[in-house]
């Protein structure tokens, strides 16, 4: 883990520059890391550098980090003063270059997918026209969830590269409620335009309670010390103002995940000002309540964060459905065989948040209609496949859909017996090949060596197999 470092100088580098970390691996994660405004990034190589304000590149998980410093693909950078050229390198951006996972030889991933969530930018991403330079993510192979960026931050505006189907050198990831907003509302002094009264320390914070509250955001009372951006609580040196006299009342019963759910909470001070969740007050719920209830069977209580805070008396709430589009969900592959195959019940698993597993009777799973990979309408040619999962309208812990699962066909090995073993090896191979009517031995098959039999069938070229 890398967590609650800050980067405050000039960082130059030909691959993966960047403010805290350069490449991070599929287990690390970042979090509570900060690159400050007087700081800047600079790449100085043409082609892929992944400049960025975080990390160059992940496989792993960045969390509540945020940068203020500038980012830049440039030809010359001068230290002193601060002047510089820039150059045509892609994938600068303001949190990280690039997310990806690790892929086998039929390039199915096998790795967990890489996450960036709780994050802001506000630093300047500079680079050529056309570099796809990007506010938030460059290159995307990840789940980008509940992040924001300063209008004006990036000139393409756009938050990263793979959200346009035009963009097809994206490596496949995922993202959602990401967005730019303006200065006043990533400072929190107004909420965000067309939301239920979202701010942006609460946007940011929407999975803190998940990650038990151990690094969040704070809105910030004046100028210090990130500009009047969202501050980390590492960073709150302020006076507190007590809300231990605060009214409660429920909001909202919470959702099942499989873990220890939080419901929602109105509170509002002696004065009558109303505060807002995650941003003024976190809500701790009852230890253990984790199951789908009625009756008001939990209770829970306030504490303040932030600029605020004490402990307010309890109030009763529920545990209702959850959002299945929180679950993780792995599907078993299967090897090519020339016909249309379909994922196993039995090689469906859906987990929850709380790392339980979810009986098949909660859900049901079908190929991805819309998916260009099918073969009218089927999975045949290897590849990895969208599955759609569904939770079931019997279910008693889940309601929505989740699109997050693939379905691979892997390529088959053709293997011989001991006994036909060639004396050049153990893989079966044909004595020959027949290319447009000419008989020619296999190793002349060198000289199409990069090629696939559809590459060799859209030159005109008829491959047969003459046997071994």
């Amino acid at each position: 883990m890398v967590s609650n470092c800050t980067n405050g100088g000039v960082v130059l580098g030909r691959s993966f520059p960047a403010g805290i970390v350069g490449r991070a691996g599929t287990y690390t994660t970042i979090t509570g890391c900060l690159n400050e405004n007087q700081s800047w990034i600079a790449a100085l190589r043409l082609n892929k550098p992944f400049p960025s304000g975080i990390a160059g590149s992940t496989y792993g998980t960045i969390s509540y980090c945020a940068n203020l410093g500038h980012v830049i693909a440039a030809q010359n950078f001068d230290v002193n003063t601060y002047s510089y050229t820039m150059s045509g390198g892609y994938y600068a951006a303001g949190i990280v270059g690039n997310t990806s996972r690790y892929t086998d030889a039929d390039m199915v991933p096998y790795t967990p997918m890489p996450e960036v969530y709780g994050c802001y930018n506000t630093g300047t991403i500079l680079a050529l026209n056309g570099m796809r330079q990007r506010a938030l993510v460059g290159d995307n192979g990840g789940y980008i969830h509940d992040n924001l960026a300063l209008q004006g931050c990036v000139s393409t505006n756009d938050l990263l590269y793979g959200d346009d189907p035009s963009e097809k050198e994206a490596s496949g990831g995922s993202a959602r409620d990401n967005r730019f907003v303006a200065a006043d509302e990533l400072k929190a002094t107004t909420t965000i335009a067309d939301t239920d009264g979202a701010t942006s320390i609460s946007w940011l914070n929407s999975n803190a309670a998940a990650d038990g509250w151990v690094t969040y955001w704070v809105a910030t009372p004046d100028s210090s010390p990130n500009l009047g951006y969202p501050s980390l609580n590492r960073q709150v040196t302020w006076a507190a103002e007590d809300l231990s006299t605060a009214t409660v009342t429920l909001a909202a019963n919470a959702e099942y995940t499989g873990l220890v759910a939080v419901p929602k909470a109105n509170v509002v001070l002696a004065s009558g000002r109303k505060l807002t969740q995650n941003v003024d007050f976190k809500v701790v719920p009852q230890d253990g309540a984790i199951e789908v209830s009625s009756g008001g069977a939990y209770t829970a209580t306030v504490q303040g964060i932030g600029s605020f805070s004490g402990e307010t008396a309890s109030f009763a709430y529920d545990i209702g459905p959850g959002d299945l589009a929180n679950c993780t969900i792995t599907i078993d592959g299967k090897q090519f065989n020339a016909a249309a195959q379909q994922p196993d019940v039995t090689g469906v698993k859906v987990v929850t948040l709380g790392k339980s597993t979810v009986d098949p009777s909660e859900y049901t799973f079908e190929l991805d209609a819309t998916d260009d990979k099918l073969t009218n309408g089927q999975a045949v040619n290897v590849g990895a496949y969208k599955v759609i999962v569904k939770a079931a309208k019997s279910s008693p812990h889940f309601y929505g859909t989740n699109k997050t699962a693939t379905f691979s066909i892997r390529s088959v090995s053709i293997m011989c017996s001991k006994a036909d073993e060639p004396v050049s090896g153990n893989h079966a191979e044909p004595t020959s090949i027949t290319i447009g009517g000419v008989e020619l031995p296999w190793w002349s098959m060198t000289s199409h060596k990069d090629d696939t039999i559809d590459d060799l069938i859209e030159q005109g070229i008829v491959v047969e197999y003459t046997g071994h």
